[in-house]
């Protein structure tokens, strides 16, 4: 009997959540998506852990300040976001966990580092532009907007063998810097019927200098991430932001706890949406937004409206 209670005693204890672990959470630029990921990081990690939030403000130097600071003190898990970040991360912490938020790594690096987690949250550009296609079948040329990331070269030859498919012309422009972008999105519109812009934090930074950029030529602007569509963009084709927020919040909490039986090490954020800023939809005029709905809802993705007004 003796024996019988001290098991449950131990079962019990063992089933109780890990308290006072310390978890840190990099955000590389001030941006609607990156609160979006924040509060969904929160909700995911749950209240039994303490967390410090630190945002490099978009300045390199300041990310690697933070990332080394970060090394050194008492932290059980730093999650970073975003492949740049979480690259960065890696050259400077040896010892802690690291849980790659929305970051893709090479399987050579990843087998480098035991101790990352990913959570990914990639959607390749080839439906995003089939789903351009068919919501604005009239469109003869797209506009590429693009960062001098590499991350973001594989998906800029990935677009342009997507709109070979789709029998449109693809124009591109490589910006350097988000103070670029309104210059670069300023020729692009005289030329292009849409905008497309990848999941690309320099060019996204800029994405309110390329909605004024399109709106004189009524240039449909479609993105690739919620916090764009948040901020004006009038479609994008992604995953909800939050979602990904959830999903790393709650893997880094499995990882505190030691409840990954299967020793995974990378998830995918699955449920794919199309998004809609009712409120900017009627600058542009190249479809329509009961077009949009119909498509989304025909090819299997979740739809979501963003403002405050719809459009026919």
């Amino acid at each position: 009997m003796l024996r019988l209670f001290c098991s449950v005693i131990c079962i019990y204890f063992l089933s109780l959540p890990v308290q006072g672990k310390r978890v840190a959470l990099v955000v590389p630029l001030p941006h609607a998506a990156m609160d979006q990921i924040e509060a969904g990081f929160r909700k995911g990690l749950g209240p039994d852990h303490d967390l410090v939030v630190k945002n490099a403000m978009g300045d390199a130097v300041l990310q690697q300040q933070i990332l080394c600071q970060l090394a050194r003190q008492e932290i059980d898990v730093i999650a970073t976001i975003g492949t740049a970040t979480t690259q960065s991360a890696l050259k400077f912490i040896k010892t802690k966990p690291v849980v790659g938020v929305a970051s893709v790594l090479e399987k050579d690096v990843l087998a480098s580092y035991p101790a990352v987690t990913l959570i990914q949250d990639e959607v390749s550009v080839i439906p995003v532009v089939a789903f351009l296609k068919k919501v604005a079948p009239e469109i003869r040329t797209i506009g590429l907007l693009y960062g001098n990331s590499e991350k973001i070269f594989p998906e800029v030859s990935l677009a342009e063998k997507a709109c070979e498919k789709a029998g449109v012309l693809l124009k591109k422009a490589k910006v350097d810097t988000v103070a670029d972008v309104f210059g670069a999105a300023k020729a692009l519109v005289r030329q292009c019927d849409a905008i497309l812009v990848l999941k690309d934090h320099t060019v996204v930074s800029g994405i309110t200098a390329i909605l004024k950029a399109a709106k004189p030529h009524k240039t449909l602007v479609m993105t690739m991430d919620e916090g764009s569509v948040a901020q004006g963009a009038h479609i994008a084709l992604g995953v909800q932001e939050s979602e990904i927020g959830v999903l790393s919040g709650q893997k880094t909490r499995d990882l505190l706890a030691n409840k990954n039986p299967s020793k995974e090490r990378v998830f995918q954020v699955e449920k794919v949406h199309i998004f809609v800023n009712q409120e900017t939809f009627s600058d542009q005029d190249k479809t329509s937004f009961s077009k949009v709905r119909e498509q989304a809802l025909e090819a299997g993705y979740a739809f979501a409206t963003l403002g405050e007004k719809v459009h026919g």
